[in-house]
């Protein structure tokens, strides 16, 4: 696990997240790298992680990143991992890398958040489940087989890739080479949108 950030750790927050990373299977906690930045670095911070990545390629199988406010547990590694197996058993080619497994981001609003707190109404029962960037779902089949296409905005604030996902990347469109100072970029828009410098994944 690596953070990138641009604050320093306190001696209780790396006792926190130590407590929080146990692993039974090591019998001790899952190595946490802390990877402090300037905090003049802004939002290119978010182009940090593929640098790192570059080095670190042979080491792992299943490489995750995500925004600090995404919350991302071992049921959602293990359902991407068991859809995307799905979906290239029902491609007879490679044509499986064009497409990603992704994950809808959403924030739960209780009644009485600020945003509406003077007024609750319908928009209120509606925003409770928000979608947070209001994407369009497009149903498709691929191979007799029921997917949501995400199209418009398709900023979901993290990726999941294999080793061998991010090779085919890497020769396609430079994944490990890109970077920009947004944010969204880094974690989606690199990934999903069709056009120059990007992957053009569905």
């Amino acid at each position: 696990v690596v953070v990138f950030t641009t604050v320093e750790w306190s001696l209780q927050m790396k006792s926190y997240i130590k407590q929080k990373t146990y692993c039974q299977r090591i019998n001790g906690s899952v190595p946490v790298i802390v990877d402090v930045h300037p905090q003049s670095i802004g939002f290119a911070l978010g182009a940090e992680h593929r640098k790192f990545m570059g080095h670190e390629m042979n080491n792992h199988d299943v490489f995750i990143y995500h925004e600090d406010d995404i919350i991302f547990k071992h049921s959602h590694l293990v359902a991407y991992l068991a859809e995307s197996k799905m979906l290239r058993l029902s491609l007879k080619d490679n044509s499986w890398s064009n497409y990603c497994i992704g994950f809808q981001r959403y924030r739960r609003l209780p009644r009485g958040a600020p945003h509406h707190a003077n007024n609750y109404g319908e928009q209120d029962i509606y925003e409770q489940d928000l979608m947070e960037e209001t994407p369009n779902f497009r149903p498709m089949c691929i191979e007799n087989s029921p997917y949501l296409a995400v199209e418009g905005n398709i900023h979901q604030g993290m990726w999941v890739l294999t080793k061998e996902h991010v090779d085919i990347l890497q020769e396609k469109c430079g994944f490990l080479n890109q970077s920009s100072p947004s944010r969204e970029y880094m974690s989606s828009f690199s990934l999903f949108y069709t056009k120059k410098y990007h992957c053009s994944l569905m």
